[in-house]
């Protein structure tokens, strides 16, 4: 009697585990499609610059942490800054030092963030050859302030609602600060 409860247990557990997906593919957190041609994101873009970073701000909470960039070269928007900080959207992996070309989009309370998936990078790595000249700056380091206030950046409710759960996750799991 102990020997076929033992079995039914194991035939039990061994149904379930095809039913569930025995051998299913593996699931990925974050998956990005290619990112658009480089002339496509600049027209979905508030901000479309290239800097190096300078500074990082670590706060507590993703949504206040925040990198300062010296730009060196505008495409879209406000050109006389020669300093930006663009907020962290909780994935993207900056190096202090480094040149990098960023596409970004403010929100509603003016915190301007990079394209969770698009072609924000190192320089040497976006082509930009595309968006022609921009508006070169020197880098004399003054000042931090970040343009008119109010832009949208066009998102749709569901992207602000992925950023959201993304950032809620990453807060539970007490990670990236």
């Amino acid at each position: 009697m102990k020997r076929m409860g033992i079995l039914a247990l194991l035939s039990l557990m061994l149904l379930g585990q095809a039913w569930l997906g025995w051998g299913s593919e593996p699931a990925h957190a974050l998956s990005c499609a290619p990112p658009r041609a480089v002339t496509e994101e600049v027209t979905r873009s508030d901000i479309v610059f290239r800097g190096t970073l300078v500074s990082t701000q670590d706060h507590r909470l993703v949504d206040n942490f925040y990198y300062t960039f010296e730009v060196t070269e505008w495409w879209k928007g406000d050109s006389k800054l020669q300093r930006i900080d663009i907020y962290s959207n909780g994935w993207d992996t900056f190096e202090k030092g480094k040149e990098y070309v960023v596409f970004a989009d403010a929100d509603d309370i003016h915190k301007p963030k990079a394209h969770l998936c698009g072609n924000t990078g190192p320089a040497a790595g976006v082509d930009v050859t595309s968006l022609g000249e921009g508006t070169k700056l020197g880098s004399t380091g003054e000042g931090t302030e970040l343009g008119e206030p109010g832009a949208t950046g066009g998102k749709s409710m569901f992207a602000r609602m992925v950023e959201a759960f993304i950032h809620l996750i990453r807060l539970i799991q007490g990670s990236h600060y």
